[in-house]
């Protein structure tokens, strides 16, 4: 099964660039739903730059798509100094798209209810769905943007697995959250994390 969706992704990166455009803007609008959906309203501070949205907007309340732009901007300037041109008009794309979306979703639960009384159980569709979003797009040639791109400039030159970047970045992020808001959300956002982290990999090293 999983070799069977390992195959899906690969003839979807051979195809021509719109429709994997359209891939790419489906996993956005996801990303910007499970942000909305299952982190703001729990206050996870799920690392990456819906971690230090959610952190600002607790701490300083900064609209979080006026600190997700920002952000996604200041990446954009580093993908075009460090990564190929490739990365950079994807992260173009995805700093204009996906701000707008993050926006577009603000009120999402307006019209979803979810029981978030369980903590564990949307830690687990957080860490999971964002997990396999971002691997789908890091595997048809897109780039989601935000801090990912750190790790993908020190993977580019020091050839260190994103994941692990990816994680001391989310752990930083999440220890300034223990310290400022309070350390009972951090148990869910170690989960988040860890499970995104673990799925993203499983879809651009294949799922086994």
């Amino acid at each position: 099964m999983g070799h069977k969706f390992e195959d899906k992704l690969k003839k979807i990166k051979s195809k021509n660039f719109l429709f994997r455009f359209l891939i790419f803007i489906i996993c956005l609008y996801s990303l910007a739903l499970v942000f909305n959906l299952l982190l703001v309203p729990t206050n996870i501070v799920s690392g990456g730059t819906n971690g230090v949205a959610v952190l600002l907007h607790e701490t300083l309340k900064i609209d979080s798509t006026i600190s997700v732009t920002i952000i996604y901007m200041l990446m954009l300037i580093l993908s075009f100094i460090f990564l190929d041109i490739e990365n950079t008009i994807s992260l173009v794309l995805a700093t204009i798209i996906y701000p707008v979306f993050v926006e577009l979703t603000a009120n999402i639960t307006n019209f979803i209810t979810i029981d978030y009384s369980n903590m564990i159980v949307i830690s687990l569709f957080a860490g999971i769905l964002n997990g396999i979003i971002m691997g789908v797009i890091l595997k048809i040639g897109f780039n989601p943007g935000g801090l990912i791109v750190i790790a993908q400039i020190i993977y580019k030159y020091f050839k260190i697995s994103i994941s692990k970047v990816n994680s001391i970045i989310s752990f930083i992020i999440v220890a300034l959250a223990g310290y400022f808001i309070g350390l009972n959300s951090v148990l869910y956002a170690i989960i988040v994390i860890y499970l995104t982290n673990i799925f993203t990999d499983k879809m651009l090293l294949g799922i086994s």
